[in-house]
């Protein structure tokens, strides 16, 4: 009885699809074109508890990589236009920005978070990162994949970003999953 126990637990192993991970490097020019598509248009700016500005971020663009920031973790170092009519606002930053990997309700999520980002004022510099909220960016995602046997679900979840002085290393688990109800 326990020979057929083991062969019944060999034959779920080699049935039961093991996870894989999968590195996307992106060098300064592939994360611009990826944060062109991927950032919010518009950011809302708590200014006061009830008053808040809308400020569009525009031609955003990745310059270069600093990984010893941000306790080795690394910071993208980064130029953007900012307007808001709303105050007169149309200015070049240049912030530094930090990506955290944090998993919430058991989904994963990459927070942008705006490090320094220096804004001239009459009376010296003020850094606008404390104003500004991190940004969640979902980054788990079931997909379609269509099989020999039909459907079948793909989970693609950011695990980890590790980052060199050239580049952006992401790294996301691939695994099976069901596939979303009404598909």
């Amino acid at each position: 009885m326990r020979r057929l126990w083991l062969a019944l637990a060999f034959l779920a192993a080699l049935v039961t699809p093991a996870r894989a991970d999968v590195d996307l490097t992106l060098d300064a020019a592939s994360l611009t074109r990826l944060l062109s598509i991927l950032a919010p248009p518009t950011v809302q700016v708590g200014m006061a508890p009830a008053a808040a500005i809308e400020v569009a971020i525009q031609d955003i663009q990745v310059t270069g990589f600093d990984p010893a920031a941000n306790g080795g973790l690394g910071h993208l170092l980064t130029k953007m236009r900012l307007v808001s009519p709303q105050i007169g606002l149309d200015l070049v930053v240049t912030p530094r920005v930090a990506l955290d990997i944090r998993k919430k309700d058991g989904l994963s999520f990459c927070y942008v978070t705006f490090q320094k980002m220096e804004i001239p004022m009459p009376w010296g510099k003020l850094d606008a990162a404390t104003l500004l909220p991190s940004l969640p960016v979902r980054a788990d995602h079931v997909y379609e994949v269509e099989t020999s046997t039909g459907s079948a679900g793909l989970r693609s979840m950011l695990t980890k970003a590790t980052m060199s002085a050239t580049d952006l290393k992401l790294t996301f688990a691939l695994d099976r999953a069901p596939l979303p109800a009404g598909q």
